[in-house]
Protein backbone atom coordinates (compact mmCIF):
# COMPACT_ATOMS: atom_id res chain seq x y z
CA UNK A 1 0.00 0.00 0.00
CA UNK A 2 2.74 2.48 0.70
CA UNK A 3 4.15 2.06 -2.63
CA UNK A 4 0.73 2.51 -4.39
CA UNK A 5 0.52 5.81 -2.45
CA UNK A 6 3.80 6.52 -3.51
CA UNK A 7 2.98 5.89 -7.49
CA UNK A 8 -0.14 7.63 -6.99
CA UNK A 9 1.04 10.56 -5.41
CA UNK A 10 4.01 10.75 -8.15
CA UNK A 11 1.34 10.77 -11.34
CA UNK A 12 0.44 7.06 -11.96
CA UNK A 13 -2.73 6.40 -14.05
CA UNK A 14 -4.76 4.89 -11.90
CA UNK A 15 -6.59 3.14 -14.45
CA UNK A 16 -3.56 2.01 -16.40
CA UNK A 17 -4.10 -1.52 -17.85
CA UNK A 18 -1.80 -4.74 -18.15
CA UNK A 19 -0.93 -6.86 -21.15
CA UNK A 20 -4.33 -8.59 -20.11
CA UNK A 21 -6.22 -5.65 -19.63
CA UNK A 22 -6.40 -5.63 -16.07
CA UNK A 23 -5.88 -2.36 -14.02
CA UNK A 24 -4.64 -1.92 -10.25
CA UNK A 25 -7.81 -2.52 -8.44
CA UNK A 26 -9.27 -5.71 -10.55
CA UNK A 27 -6.05 -6.68 -9.35
CA UNK A 28 -6.46 -5.69 -5.90
CA UNK A 29 -10.09 -7.49 -6.00
CA UNK A 30 -8.35 -10.36 -7.35
CA UNK A 31 -5.85 -10.51 -4.50
CA UNK A 32 -8.79 -9.80 -2.16
CA UNK A 33 -6.93 -7.29 -0.55
CA UNK A 34 -9.83 -4.58 0.48
CA UNK A 35 -7.26 -2.21 1.69
CA UNK A 36 -5.81 -1.62 -1.45
CA UNK A 37 -8.77 -1.78 -3.13
CA UNK A 38 -10.23 0.93 -1.33
CA UNK A 39 -6.99 3.25 -1.42
CA UNK A 40 -7.70 2.76 -5.32
CA UNK A 41 -10.87 4.02 -5.31
CA UNK A 42 -10.34 7.02 -3.51
CA UNK A 43 -8.27 7.83 -5.53
CA UNK A 44 -10.59 7.50 -8.61
CA UNK A 45 -9.63 3.94 -9.54
CA UNK A 46 -13.10 2.86 -11.84
CA UNK A 47 -13.68 -0.76 -12.86
CA UNK A 48 -15.10 -2.11 -15.77
CA UNK A 49 -18.95 -2.23 -14.52
CA UNK A 50 -18.68 1.20 -13.52
CA UNK A 51 -19.54 2.23 -17.26
CA UNK A 52 -21.76 -0.63 -17.79
CA UNK A 53 -25.58 -0.93 -17.34
CA UNK A 54 -26.27 -4.42 -16.18
CA UNK A 55 -29.70 -5.47 -15.80
CA UNK A 56 -29.87 -8.46 -16.82
CA UNK A 57 -27.94 -12.04 -16.89
CA UNK A 58 -27.44 -11.79 -20.36
CA UNK A 59 -25.59 -8.55 -19.73
CA UNK A 60 -23.66 -9.99 -17.12
CA UNK A 61 -22.29 -12.97 -19.91
CA UNK A 62 -21.88 -10.01 -21.92
CA UNK A 63 -19.83 -8.48 -19.77
CA UNK A 64 -17.93 -11.87 -18.84
CA UNK A 65 -16.94 -12.06 -22.57
CA UNK A 66 -15.72 -8.39 -22.35
CA UNK A 67 -13.60 -9.43 -19.86
CA UNK A 68 -11.80 -12.47 -21.72
CA UNK A 69 -13.03 -14.52 -18.87
CA UNK A 70 -12.91 -18.16 -20.22
CA UNK A 71 -14.73 -17.12 -23.95
CA UNK A 72 -14.65 -20.91 -24.25
CA UNK A 73 -17.47 -21.52 -21.64
CA UNK A 74 -20.06 -18.62 -22.72
CA UNK A 75 -22.10 -20.96 -24.67
CA UNK A 76 -22.32 -23.03 -21.55
CA UNK A 77 -23.35 -20.50 -19.34
CA UNK A 78 -25.62 -19.31 -21.84
CA UNK A 79 -27.18 -22.91 -21.61
CA UNK A 80 -27.25 -23.26 -17.87
CA UNK A 81 -28.79 -19.44 -17.68
CA UNK A 82 -32.09 -20.50 -20.31
CA UNK A 83 -32.29 -24.09 -18.40
CA UNK A 84 -32.22 -22.88 -15.19
CA UNK A 85 -34.53 -20.26 -15.88
CA UNK A 86 -31.82 -17.49 -13.85
CA UNK A 87 -33.11 -14.11 -14.33
CA UNK A 88 -31.82 -11.28 -13.26
CA UNK A 89 -33.37 -10.56 -9.80
CA UNK A 90 -32.16 -14.10 -9.11
CA UNK A 91 -28.99 -13.65 -10.04
CA UNK A 92 -27.99 -10.46 -7.92
CA UNK A 93 -29.66 -12.46 -4.87
CA UNK A 94 -26.89 -15.05 -4.77
CA UNK A 95 -24.14 -14.81 -1.83
CA UNK A 96 -21.34 -16.06 -2.95
CA UNK A 97 -18.90 -16.50 -5.72
CA UNK A 98 -19.00 -20.72 -5.96
CA UNK A 99 -22.99 -19.99 -5.95
CA UNK A 100 -22.53 -17.72 -8.89
CA UNK A 101 -20.12 -19.71 -10.75
CA UNK A 102 -22.87 -23.12 -10.22
CA UNK A 103 -25.46 -20.78 -11.17
CA UNK A 104 -23.85 -19.98 -14.34
CA UNK A 105 -23.11 -23.82 -15.12
CA UNK A 106 -19.13 -23.19 -14.65
CA UNK A 107 -18.74 -24.66 -11.47
CA UNK A 108 -15.32 -25.73 -12.82
CA UNK A 109 -13.54 -22.06 -13.12
CA UNK A 110 -10.81 -21.51 -11.15
CA UNK A 111 -12.61 -20.33 -8.12
CA UNK A 112 -10.45 -16.93 -7.80
CA UNK A 113 -12.47 -15.88 -10.88
CA UNK A 114 -15.71 -16.88 -9.41
CA UNK A 115 -14.45 -14.47 -6.30
CA UNK A 116 -13.19 -11.58 -9.00
CA UNK A 117 -16.51 -11.80 -10.56
CA UNK A 118 -18.39 -12.14 -7.43
CA UNK A 119 -17.04 -8.72 -5.95
CA UNK A 120 -17.43 -6.85 -9.45
CA UNK A 121 -21.25 -7.46 -9.76
CA UNK A 122 -21.32 -6.46 -5.98
CA UNK A 123 -19.54 -3.56 -6.35
CA UNK A 124 -21.56 -2.65 -9.32
CA UNK A 125 -24.42 -2.99 -7.09
CA UNK A 126 -23.40 -0.23 -4.74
Amino acid sequence: QEVTALLLSNGADINTQNNQGLTPVLMAIFMQNDELESLLRAAGASIPTDEMDLETVEDVVSYIEKLGIKPKRIPQMKTSIRDKNINAEIFFEIQDATAMLVALGVSNFHISWGDVFYRLMKAHQS
